[in-house]
């Protein structure tokens, strides 16, 4: 990934409505180009090289034996080919380098940014980029993520259109005066869905992190597995 493929990718989301319910949120087609989202595909790892989401992450052990993980760091992609190592590194150097995130800082999502928190111009935010692959009977359950959290971003990367059903759901509780500051996830009997992403090629969905921001994953029913680049925006000091 380079400058100009990266300029392209911010292009694409700064021209994309936010909708506003439940929780901003938007969704976005054709986010990298076509040749590099081959590439991308050309590139993804064999599944023996991933590992459970535990092992990467500070999960219970014993959670998500569904969900497998590889961190872009070095010594993780330690375990790629050659090509595969060049490739994923670069990528990651590209999102990493701190112009994606200052972009959707300081731009496309400021203002919700900024309205939750009042110290914005004091506090220090920083990224993570992690390549997830979800199995057979993966579920995740309705949860508005970490108080840390402040935008989350997930790439979806199939290889066609055939897994459409897969993406990720957007839930309102039945109780409306429920919310989250975050950590629980929530059985699906308590929310309403009201919305599936499709999971196309060379898609996004993307949300701010708020007290209602609850979103999850049907279970997987069928014997597929589902890619998914995942790009976070954290705050160093505990959020409101």
């Amino acid at each position: 990934m380079d400058i100009s493929e990266e300029i392209k990718m911010a292009y694409k989301i700064a021209n994309t409505q936010i909708n506003v319910f439940p929780y901003p949120h938007l969704y976005v087609k054709n986010v990298f180009t076509d040749e590099y989202y081959a590439q991308i595909i050309k590139h993804l790892p064999h599944y023996d090289q991933l590992r459970t989401i535990s092992d990467v992450r500070p999960i219970p052990k014993g959670g998500y034996l569904e969900r497998f993980a590889l961190n872009l760091d070095d010594k993780s992609l330690g375990v790629l080919s050659d090509k595969n190592y060049l490739f994923w590194s670069n990528l990651r150097k590209q999102f990493l380098s701190g112009g994606i995130k200052n972009f959707l800082l300081s731009s496309k999502f400021s203002a919700y940014v900024e309205s939750r928190f009042s110290n914005f111009k004091e506090l220090e935010f920083f990224d993570e980029l992690l390549l997830i692959n979800d199995t057979l009977n993966y579920s995740l359950g309705p949860h508005t993520d970490s108080p840390k959290k402040v935008m989350s971003f997930l790439f979806y990367l199939p290889k066609d259109e055939s897994q459409i059903n897969l993406g990720t759901s957007i839930y309102v509780p039945k109780d409306t005066s429920f919310n989250c500051i975050g950590l629980n996830h929530y059985s699906h009997d308590d929310f309403i869905k009201i919305h599936t992403n499709d999971f196309l090629p060379n898609s996004l969905f993307g949300f701010i992190k708020t007290n209602n921001s609850f979103h999850g994953v049907e279970k997987i029913v069928s014997d597929e597995r589902r890619w998914v680049l995942l790009y976070d925006i954290y705050v160093k000091d505990k959020g409101k």
